[in-house]
């Protein structure tokens, strides 16, 4: 067997051992990210930021604040939560084994 193999049978034993699962705080976000949040604020601005700094700004608007950013990023977030997600089992298991990748570096 392959070490990607293993490491399938492992994720998957974790999985049937309840160490691996897929909660609401496992939820995959679309739309909190920072690009999100500013075109929704600023449509079509064109910004850098680096270190929740902005770096750059070229428009005629105003730049938002980033409390302003990270309220729309929290809007976005209660949106996203109240969606009773989905998954196919093909989704499911790229989740999990995922959570296995992240859940092994930090191990």
């Amino acid at each position: 067997m392959s070490a990607y193999g293993n490491y399938l049978g492992m994720v998957r034993k974790m999985k049937e051992e309840g160490k691996l699962e897929i909660k609401p705080k496992d939820k995959i976000y679309r739309l909190t990210g920072i690009d999100s949040a500013m075109e929704l604020l600023r449509p079509g601005a064109k910004w850098e930021i680096s270190n929740s700094t902005f770096t750059r700004w070229d428009d005629d608007r105003p730049c938002p604040s980033m409390d302003e950013v990270r309220d729309v990023q929290k809007k976005a977030r209660e949106f996203e939560d109240s969606i009773n997600t989905i998954w196919t089992k093909d989704q499911e298991n790229k989740i999990l084994e995922m959570q296995g990748k992240i859940g092994g570096a930090l191990n």
